[in-house]
């Protein structure tokens, strides 16, 4: 039964991850269609009117960034902490931002109007970031924790110890093709 809860929860964090992976690839696709509407809005925050226009590819860049490598996540495991851990920041930053303009940090508030959808103000990007940010550590948890003793840090397995291909020399020395690691050679003589 705890297998099938650990499988269900992986599927979840997949799904959430495929989710966050479609909202990032179409916010940036969004930016690329309307590139010349994005510069406009994006002179109307706090940064320097000549910066607008390189804030606004890196923005969408850093969109499509983070949601193609979310997509490839998905295929290969390897990228998913890192793809993950990218949007973390990218989503703990746009929360930051967030909260620096509904507060009126620089002295006055810009306009709402680079948020994920149009017609937004900045409480509800700052509760959308938010939510985005913890629905993406939820799924980082969902899929790479097993929970319980069964997740600690074990390197055997990856050593290729429980499989035998290691195995140690007659006179009790480690093989040649071993590690240096002293602690996994426990020998008793008998």
């Amino acid at each position: 039964m705890e297998a099938t809860g650990r499988t269900t929860k992986k599927i979840v964090g997949h799904a959430i991850v495929g989710l966050l992976a479609l909202a990032f690839l179409w916010r940036g696709w969004m930016g690329i269609r309307n590139y010349s509407s994005e510069v406009t809005k994006m002179r109307e925050q706090f940064f320097p009117e000549s910066w607008a226009p390189v804030i606004t590819a890196a923005n969408t860049y850093l969109l499509l960034t983070v949601g193609l490598l979310l997509s490839a996540g998905l295929f290969r495991k390897a990228l998913l902490p890192y793809s993950l851990m990218l949007a973390v920041i990218t989503l703990a930053g746009y929360a930051v931002y967030s909260e620096l303009a509904l507060l009126s940090a620089f002295g006055y508030r810009p306009c709402a109007c680079i948020g994920w959808f149009e017609h937004m103000k900045w409480w509800q990007l700052l509760l959308l970031n938010s939510g985005l940010l913890i629905l993406t550590i939820m799924a980082f948890f969902m899929i790479f924790t097993e929970g319980g003793c069964e997740n600690r840090n074990d390197n055997s397995r990856r050593l290729g110890m429980r499989q035998g291909r290691i195995r140690p020399r007659r006179n009790g020395t480690p093989a040649r093709n071993a590690p240096n690691l002293q602690y996994i050679f426990i020998y008793s003589k008998t």
